[in-house]
């Protein structure tokens, strides 16, 4: 009660306390979420067959397998954060402070989740995490299972402009999968942006005419994709490229949905109420993403 001495006396007119309108959640639009009843979820990746083998008359067909991958485990971790009110308190207090405390414990847990699984595309070019293939999500050195590297950075790496924004179309177009074949149909759905560039991409996607020009020119690559303002990307400068949600492989799972529980506790009278999920995530595969990480 020490702590809210001026919530005790009648009268209070208003007390502004996250009244604000809350922000959707974003991951769900942006990554696959599947739930969880394992203690842990374990994906593989595997690379199929080659190209065949011209073969002359009377000679023997070649002879081809399927090749093991990366094993990839996603093993769920437990969020927890509880809150306590003395009896005296609950009894004097004027205001609905108290009866906030589960809806608040929810928005807490709802920005954790998104800093948290954010972290993806915020280390994406960092060396400390990294993916089941040994390096970052985006890198210029992903090994395919069957032999070779390849690269989901653009060349040069460069700022958001129309140019950069070709190049990520045009790098879609010229992936291989994990044989080292280029077989693969990607459709580039999202440009991924933080708020400082929302505005920039919005020009570069939507305008009529090519926003870098000022001569008369159309924008051909005009709503080749949306764009996606990320609230939680931390660089102002880094934008990434975004296949749709089945065609690619960033992931949350949910083992535990967040829920609340109230309890007692008989010595002090505190009553406390808690929040809890468990979840993780993390991807498999790299495939699906490029970025761009300019300096």
């Amino acid at each position: 009660r020490s702590y809210f001495q001026r919530l005790l006396f009648p009268g209070l007119y208003a007390l502004i306390f996250d009244s604000y309108r809350e922000k959707p959640l974003q991951y769900t639009q942006l990554f696959k979420v599947e739930k969880s009843d394992a203690a842990f979820e374990e994906l593989r990746t595997m690379a199929g067959l080659g190209l065949f083998v011209r073969t002359p008359e009377n000679v023997e067909f070649s002879q081809d397998r399927f090749y093991d991958g990366f094993p990839k485990r996603f093993q769920h971790d437990d969020w927890t954060l509880g809150i306590g009110f003395s009896h005296q308190f609950l009894r004097d207090i004027k205001s609905r402070i108290a009866r906030e405390r589960s809806m608040d414990l929810g928005r807490s847990a709802r920005s954790t989740q998104e800093e948290t699984i954010a972290s993806m595309l915020n280390l994406g070019f960092s060396g400390t995490q990294l993916g089941p293939d040994g390096v970052a999500l985006f890198s210029a050195s992903h090994p395919n299972i069957r032999g070779g590297v390849q690269s989901n950075l653009i060349s040069p790496i460069s700022t958001l402009s129309v140019t950069s924004y070709r190049l990520m179309l045009t790098k879609f177009r010229r992936f291989f999968d994990d044989t080292g074949v280029r077989r693969i149909n990607l459709d580039p759905s999202r440009l991924v942006v933080p708020a400082e560039l929302e505005f920039q991409a919005n020009e570069i996607v939507k305008s009529m005419g090519r926003p870098d020009t000022a001569n008369r020119a159309d924008n051909v690559t005009r709503n080749a994709t949306e764009v996606f303002v990320y609230d939680y990307l931390t660089d102002t400068n880094n934008f990434f490229m975004a296949a749709q949600k089945d065609q690619q492989h960033l992931i949350v799972f949910n083992r535990e949905n967040f829920g609340v529980r109230e309890f007692e506790d008989e010595k002090t009278m505190v009553e406390y109420v808690v929040g809890r999920y468990s979840q993780s995530y993390g991807w498999p595969h790299w495939m699906g993403w490029v970025g761009s990480n300019p300096s």
